[in-house]
């Protein structure tokens, strides 16, 4: 009825023996039940494996299949008959054969297109808020088949992904910016490694999707009080600014590239507005400020509080910073070369250097589910892929990870 494994090294098949003895009209042979035990079943297929468009497609030819060491057994009164069918079950092997065939034909193209779709992501990632109070931010993520490619040297999935958010911003961009024909016509082609049990590579399209999901669900929007300020408030007390508060805006999300002639990382902000608001000698003032932001930018391994590895973003240091006070408070226009001293001065080199070496990490990948696929493995076992080391390559990034 149902193939599984059994408590050896071989397999274990429920089986049902409907006895028919009549004596007078009375049934004196009562139906009985047991298990079928193969010893060894060698199996021999060509498996055919395509994938496309999130569509995983499975099917085998050339079957073929042999079973040595084949015991009945059957439970209560049947038990009795064991010594006379075990003597005799060589008779039926072909049968057996045939019908543990129907069985695997059946059941292993589902089984192996169901592990390969699992491959395929539609995960929401949670990103906690940036600052004390501001909302955490979700992330959807999604990968469809490319191509999927078997191979004696091993199996290599290429996928197209895409990341998502609701939005909670005003601003109406085209979406997030791609590399197009940054690597130029010359350029070599992105080759995946080999040499190593897993292999993932992620291209800088997708990790610009990512950044864009999290400046459109509006976790960039935030707004910084005193308490968020904390040291830096304290500094502009010695100016004579008291109350501050400071909303940022991102009219654009933030882009990673290394499309700069050097092939180095960088992360940029482009038209980020700052509202300032705050009492400066006891009255009340509003500033406009556009900002340019630009900065060496790393890709790292983390570990998080559960003690599991993800992936990080740390930016490195700040090598441009360019600013328009372009709005101030009428009656208040003296004051601006004030404020600009300010922002070349300390108060911006303290700035810019707490925002260097600050890392964004949290992004895992997810594990599957293997109970949930494979017929006899006990519920919440899982494959997991763990990265071991992470290594940039030109518009890519690649994670070195064993299976676990």
């Amino acid at each position: 009825r149902q193939v599984a494994p059994g408590g050896g090294d071989g397999f274990a098949a429920d089986v049902d023996a409907v006895g028919s003895c009549s004596v007078l009209g009375v049934d004196l042979c009562p139906d009985v039940s047991g298990t079928l035990t193969v010893d060894d079943i060698a199996l021999y297929a060509v498996m055919m494996v395509s994938a496309a468009e999130g569509s995983v497609e499975v099917s085998l030819k050339d079957f073929e299949m042999g079973v040595t060491g084949i015991a009945l057994n059957l439970s209560g009164l049947g038990s009795l008959l064991d010594p006379i069918l075990n003597g005799i079950v060589g008779i039926f092997e072909q049968q057996v054969e045939a019908a543990l065939a129907s069985q695997l034909q059946g059941l292993l193209p589902d089984v192996i297109a169901e592990l390969f779709a699992a491959f395929q992501l539609d995960e929401n990632l949670e990103i906690p808020g940036l600052v004390e109070g501001s909302e955490a931010t979700t992330i959807n993520l999604t990968t469809t088949y490319q191509a999927l490619d078997l191979a004696p040297a091993g199996i290599t999935m290429l996928f197209d992904a895409r990341a998502s958010s609701t939005k909670k911003v005003v601003h109406d961009p085209l979406g997030s910016i791609g590399r197009g024909s940054c690597a130029g016509p010359e350029a070599e082609p992105f080759t995946l490694s080999t040499d190593e049990e897993v292999s993932v590579a992620i291209s800088d399209d997708l990790l610009n999707q990512l950044l864009f999901a999290v400046w459109w669900g509006g976790a960039l929007n935030l707004t910084l009080d005193e308490a968020v300020l904390g040291d830096l408030s304290g500094e502009l007390d010695g100016y004579g600014i008291s109350e501050p508060t400071i909303e940022l805006d991102f009219f654009l999300a933030p882009m990673l590239s290394d499309c700069n002639g050097e092939k180095v990382l960088r992360l940029g902000l482009g038209d980020l507005y700052i509202q300032a608001q705050f009492k400066m000698l006891g009255q009340p003032l509003t500033m406009g400020i556009f900002a340019t932001v630009a900065g060496d930018a790393s890709l790292s391994l983390v570990q998080s509080d559960s003690g599991q590895m993800e992936f990080g973003l740390t930016v490195e240091a700040i090598s441009l910073f360019d600013y328009e006070i372009v709005s101030i408070t009428e009656g208040f226009e003296e004051l601006i070369p004030i404020v600009e001293e300010l922002l070349a001065g300390e108060l911006l080199a303290d700035s810019l250097a707490s925002i260097a070496g600050q890392s964004l990490g949290g992004l895992a990948l997810p594990e599957i589910d293997l109970g949930g696929i494979v017929p006899g493995v006990a519920p919440g076992t899982s494959l997991a892929i763990v990265p071991v080391s992470l290594e940039r390559f030109f518009g890519f990034t690649e994670l070195a990870a064993e299976l676990n």
